[in-house]
């Protein structure tokens, strides 16, 4: 009797110790998906950040109309200042008109163009269109637009103007921006259901 009282006691003794390891793994592993998932909402914060970072183009379009008025940034200041002896590439009035043609590039407008969903042929179209409306510009008003025109400065131009304008565009490629952007929300979706349903789980004393 005394024997068999024993067994009961270690019996019930094991499955409580049983119980507790099973509780303790699923308090483990829940912590584990909880920092998991707050590793990926931190991962998506930053590319939040990385994204509006990205998105906020003025800043490019600002340092192309310096670089065409032949200036460099200062060091220790971070002003930017003009070279002694070296002329700028091209006036204020031919500045404002490469403004104009690349603000949708550049420019506030261009979140328009990052979140469009364009084939290659069509930024190849289009990048083709605005390279060629600058060019004639430039030879058209040449005497207003530019300080020296001859083809050396003018190729170096418009290799500055080009390597400017070129990536944004790409950023639209099959709709590229808007995919990671879809992507992201899904996973922020599903993080805030998962929370909810485990608070709800707490509340109700299963986890």
């Amino acid at each position: 009797m005394f024997e068999s009282w024993i067994q009961n006691k270690e019996t019930k003794a094991a499955i409580e110790s049983e119980k507790r390891q099973i509780a303790l793994a699923r308090e483990q592993a829940s912590l584990a998906a909880t920092n998991n998932d707050h590793v990926f909402m931190q991962e998506q914060n930053n590319k939040s950040d990385l994204i509006r970072w990205q998105q906020e183009l003025d800043n490019s379009l600002v340092i192309l109309k310096h670089r065409l008025r032949s200036e460099t940034k200062e060091p220790s200041t971070g002003a930017w200042v003009s070279v002694e002896g070296v002329d700028p590439l091209l006036s204020d009035v031919g500045i404002t008109m490469i403004e104009t043609e690349l603000s949708p590039f550049l420019g506030e407008e261009a979140k328009n163009l990052i979140n469009s969903n364009l084939t290659e042929t069509m930024i190849l179209g289009t990048l083709k269109n605005t390279a060629d409306t600058i060019v004639c510009n430039l030879a058209d008003n040449y005497d207003k637009f530019v300080i020296e025109a001859t083809p050396s400065k003018m190729s170096h131009i418009m290799r500055i103007i080009k390597n400017a304008m070129l990536p944004t565009p790409f950023r639209a490629q099959d709709g590229w921006t808007k995919k990671q952007d879809n992507m992201g929300i899904k996973r922020i979706e599903t993080f805030v259901d998962n929370e909810s349903n485990n608070q709800r789980k707490r509340w109700m004393g299963v986890i």
